[in-house]
């Protein structure tokens, strides 16, 4: 130790003095005699004065890093709990983060889990279950959902976001039904976050109605692998000081639960143009009550010269077709009117009442109805709507009748091209 603290002793020194220490330390290593006693008072004088000048700073540093700690511990504790009730948004769920373990589910009064088919509890209760913003609801109970309510139209029009909610009341059963959007696509997976956000629209929505009672399953914990003690964890934080009943109900779906699927007709995705379909078609575009052309309808006249004899056709409601048909190509060309102006936004009410309009157009030709019906990929930038296609293949897959629904993807670019 001590010819170790001799060796970073010498690094102290300079010029001779330096070479002197140096050469006393060689010589004392060399003959296995310890250093001498002046060198090793100047070494443990040296030493202390590192540690007094550095003792003091390193107890600075000490009591402040415990007055952060102790401010923690008082803000993430008693802080925390005594203001819990006026935290809301992404406080309370950071808080809800902290503590959802600590959380004693045993004695919630608010969530009763329960075995039972969730569409064979009393009227009086209100739905609830997550669904994507596309609201496809092709799988699991929103299958059940989509063929109670029958109600796409109206949810679509509502254009709720992911972290959003929608909302149909029956009129039926003077309820509500809630569908919480937790995620965008229906191929995708949702986070706690977005289910958070989804649940405290609910709940905002419960308080401003008065709803008192809700039956749901375990959200987000079916296909789309939440876990459920995290989830009543949530479910206890957000409604616990709200005069509201949820129960839970825990049911598989039994086989001919499964058979009871709704049909939907067959959907063949195409990687050419729509000018490039087949024959027995009614092709689908869209257009507004002032009659605007895009360039879809210009596409389609090159082939069908039907331009002309759109422009003479008054001005149409919402809701309405326009329909030619092209015996040289074996078309049916019907035009939908879904929007006010260009710059409108899709109704898809209208969209359902267009294809109830095409559904008896086409049953009224009998033996020589159209097998098909196929529509063009649109530029989702200019309805303002990203997930526009998606949402307009649910609906026609969903209410067309005995048909096949083509979707054609490619571009004419693209056809000049190959």
């Amino acid at each position: 130790v001590e010819r170790n603290a001799g060796a970073s002793l010498t690094n102290t020194f300079s010029g001779r003095e330096k070479e002197r220490k140096k050469d006393n330390f060689t010589r004392a290593e060399s003959s296995s005699f310890p250093l001498r006693s002046n060198d090793r008072s100047i070494t443990e004088s040296k030493n202390e004065k590192f540690r007094s000048r550095h003792s003091s700073s390193y107890l600075e540093r000490d009591r402040s890093l415990e007055k952060t700690r102790n401010k923690t511990r008082w803000s993430t504790s008693a802080c925390a709990e005594s203001d819990k009730e006026k935290m809301e948004g992404d406080a309370l769920f950071d808080y809800w983060k902290a503590k959802w373990r600590s959380i004693n589910s045993s004695q919630d009064k608010v969530v009763h889990e329960i075995f039972g088919d969730l569409f064979e509890q009393p009227k009086e209760y209100s739905l609830a279950h997550c669904v994507a913003e596309d609201l496809r609801m092709g799988s699991g109970i929103a299958v059940s959902f989509k063929r109670e309510f029958k109600n796409l139209p109206e949810l679509f029009d509502q254009r709720a976001k992911q972290g959003g909610l929608a909302t149909f009341y029956d009129e039926k059963n003077k309820r509500f039904v809630y569908y919480l959007v937790t995620k965008k696509e229906s191929t995708g997976k949702p986070t706690y976050f977005t289910l958070w956000k989804s649940l405290c629209k609910m709940r905002d929505h419960v308080k401003e109605n008065k709803v008192e009672k809700i039956a749901i399953p375990r959200i987000g914990c079916g296909l789309d692998r939440l876990e459920w003690d995290k989830v009543k964890s949530m479910l206890i934080t957000l409604f616990e000081n709200v005069d509201v009943e949820i129960i839970v109900c825990n049911f598989q779906q039994d086989d001919h639960d499964q058979e009871k699927k709704p049909t939907k007709s067959p959907l063949v995705t195409r990687n050419s143009h729509i000018t490039e379909i087949e024959c027995n078609t009614i092709i689908l575009y869209f257009t507004t009550c002032k009659g605007d052309e895009d360039e879809i309808m210009r596409n389609l006249s090159e082939k069908s010269k039907y331009l002309p004899e759109f422009r003479k056709c008054k001005p149409k409601a919402l809701g309405d077709i326009v329909y030619f048909e092209d015996n040289s190509q074996e078309w049916g060309l019907c035009g939908c009117i879904v929007r006010e102006t260009n710059s409108s936004e899709l109704s898809f009410k209208s969209l359902y009442k267009c294809i109830q309009n095409i559904n008896k157009k086409n049953d009224g030709f009998r033996e020589n109805r159209f097998n098909y019906i196929a529509t063009q990929w649109v530029n989702s930038s200019s309805y303002h709507d990203e997930l526009i296609n998606e949402k307009v293949i649910t609906m026609l897959t969903t209410y067309l009748r005995n048909v096949s629904v083509y979707v054609c993807r490619g571009s004419l670019e693209n056809k000049k091209s190959s």
